[in-house]
């Protein structure tokens, strides 16, 4: 689910289901910031076109409003990376994106490949100790 756009819905099932792994903020709280969300947005278009000169102006911009919900900016997850290892602290942040339409959430864990690969790493070692041979790099 890392770094994917997830559907409303979908994302709240998520959550769901995994709501032993959530730290902080509370679950609970998470969860019902992602059941009722609340968001205005202004939309300012603008096209100019000077006959004269030939030159042309386009601006578009859009501005969040009345964001009336307590989604967290980060969120602290306590799980193992792989099954069957130890738990640990994995800091990230929740995102939110509207197109066409519909609302996607974002789940975005700053250096997890990093976490990941140290955590093959160790039970590369781990492995190695028990079977007492070497293991061979092919990265």
């Amino acid at each position: 689910m890392f770094k994917q756009p997830v559907k409303q819905a979908k994302y709240a099932e998520f959550i769901e289901d995994m709501i032993h792994t959530i730290y902080n903020p509370d679950a609970g709280v998470l969860l019902d910031a992602i059941k009722d969300f609340d968001l205005g947005r202004d939309i300012r278009f603008k096209s100019a076109y000077n006959d004269r000169s030939g030159s042309a102006s386009i601006t578009y911009q859009e501005d969040d409003r009345d964001l009336k919900t307590d989604l967290p900016n980060k969120i602290t997850l306590v799980m193992p990376v792989f099954d069957g290892d130890t738990p640990r602290e994995i800091n990230a942040m929740v995102q939110y994106r509207v197109e066409n339409g519909e609302l996607f959430f974002i789940i975005k864990a700053p250096g997890i490949d990093k976490i990941i690969r140290d955590d093959i790493e160790s039970l590369v070692l781990e492995l190695e100790e028990a079977v007492d041979l070497p293991s061979f790099n092919i990265a």
